[in-house]
């Protein structure tokens, strides 16, 4: 890898002291139901850690289960409750504030802590908690997580903040959005997939686009074929 000038891949680990849990309830209300029939019902949330410029920054995803999209996304330096807020506050305003929401995620310490417990409250947000331990009860955002480090942080080293909020930006907004998704329309009102005859117009129009555009290629090859045709008849006449 020196000789190819190749960047190392990330094995860096970060070492978590336990905390005292919290006595408090948690009750998952999700219960791995994964499939949601429309979107703003359940969005799942997780934190994941990456280094830039030497230092541990925390990253934390709010997904909408309906669609798998990311909704919001933001990295902080430090893993506490603000980080959550922020990222939920996001994904509440770009959603117009949805009613009857469900949000889960893990039992950490961001997701317990008084002061988001209390906001979802205000909003009337119900919400939810993995088992203890039991990282399945979550496996949508630890899916995500385990592709986004795979193809994206853990093939780069990040010499500053900026350049992994650029990197965070390009994968979740670019690639995770486009590339994995390429024939879904995606409304950003609904915040989900456009469905019934909506998506069905978008699908012949993406139908047509390729057809017309296929048989332009073949008219313009066989305008060519002729008109090289008509000018080896024309140079013969002229060669007799």
């Amino acid at each position: 890898m020196k000789q190819l000038q190749l960047p190392k891949m990330s094995t860096d680990k970060l070492h978590v002291s336990a905390k005292p849990s919290q006595s408090i309830s948690c009750c998952n209300h999700l219960q791995q139901n994964f499939t949601q029939k429309a979107p703003n019902l359940v969005w799942v949330s997780d934190i994941t850690y990456i280094k830039a410029g030497g230092k541990w920054h925390y990253l934390c995803i709010v997904m909408d289960l309906y669609s798998r999209k990311v909704v919001s996304w933001h990295i902080s330096g430090n893993a506490d409750a603000e980080l959550v807020i922020t990222a939920f506050r996001k994904a509440y305003e770009k959603r117009n504030a949805p009613y009857g929401l469900m949000f889960h995620s893990d039992q950490g310490t961001q997701y317990t802590a008084s002061t988001f417990r209390q906001l979802l409250d205000s909003l009337h947000v119900v919400q939810s908690f993995s088992k203890k331990g039991y990282p399945f009860d979550n496996a949508c955002c630890e899916c995500f997580f385990k592709y986004l480090k795979k193809e994206e942080t853990n093939r780069k080293s990040y010499p500053s903040l900026k350049e992994l909020q650029l990197s965070i930006f390009e994968y979740i907004e670019g690639y995770y959005k486009t590339a994995l998704y390429p024939w879904h329309t995606y409304s950003q009102r609904s915040g989900g997939l456009i469905l019934g005859a909506e998506s069905f117009v978008c699908s012949w129009k993406i139908l047509y686009f390729f057809v017309s555009t296929y048989l332009t290629i073949v008219q313009s090859i066989t305008c060519l074929k002729y008109q090289t045709q008509d000018l080896r008849n024309a140079s013969s006449k002229l060669m007799s």
